[in-house]
């Protein structure tokens, strides 16, 4: 929702204040259930591979980011969306593929 009237900015918002229920909205629940998916599979990638220091550290950047995100929109905001994305590519790299 655009907010035009500057009356209206108290009880306006442009977000939900959660980056899940905005995927929802804007995505749709295949967006949802996408965004699930691939949750659940870094999180199998994660339980499957030998513990490192740098998985460790992508992993708990990754919980973070997913705790964030219960309570703000942080995937829109380029520099954090671009760390999440650096955290996954590490787990990626430091875990075996998935069959």
């Amino acid at each position: 929702r655009t907010i035009t009237d500057d009356s209206l900015l108290l009880y306006g918002w442009r977000h939900l204040h959660n980056e899940f229920y905005q995927i929802a909205m804007e995505w749709g629940l295949l967006g949802l259930g996408l965004v699930t998916w691939l949750g659940w599979q870094t999180v199998q990638r994660i339980r499957q591979a030998s513990v490192s220091p740098v998985l460790m550290a992508c992993a708990a950047s990754l919980m973070a980011l997913a705790v964030n995100s219960l309570l703000n929109y942080p995937l829109h905001l380029a520099a954090i969306g671009a760390y999440g994305l650096l955290a996954y590519v590490g787990v990626c790299l430091a875990t075996p593929r998935i069959t």
